[in-house]
């Protein structure tokens, strides 16, 4: 087995790896994997430099961490689109049963 030597990351790189845990919806594993760090090294990066009070910190704790994640967005996306679905078979439904009612007036008429 070879000898793997310890990476060093620059202190710009692990403020950066801290600001994207912050600011992006998806999950640390995933961000973990983009980086290709361990998680559990970016975890521990996030917990030295959310709680120390630096100043190279502070725009870090203003930052808001995104509302909905990637996962709630698809499925609220999933659920949208059966919603329009049945909106837009209903109209159809509207339309024919509106044409053929139609239909049956004019023919009750000529009658």
């Amino acid at each position: 087995m070879q000898y793997k030597p310890n990476k060093r990351y620059t202190e710009a790189f692990r403020l950066e790896a801290v600001r994207r845990s912050i600011e992006t919806p998806g999950t640390l594993a995933q961000l973990a994997v983009d980086l290709d760090i361990n998680i559990g090294l970016l975890h521990r990066w996030r917990r030295i430099y959310l709680s120390d009070n630096d100043m190279l910190v502070a725009p870090l704790k203003k930052t808001r961490p995104p509302e909905k994640s990637y996962k709630t967005l698809e499925a609220e996306n999933r659920q949208l689109k059966k919603q329009l679905e049945r909106a837009k078979t209903d109209a159809e439904i509207l339309k024919k049963a509106q044409e053929y009612f139609a239909e049956q007036r004019r023919k009750d008429s000529s009658s």
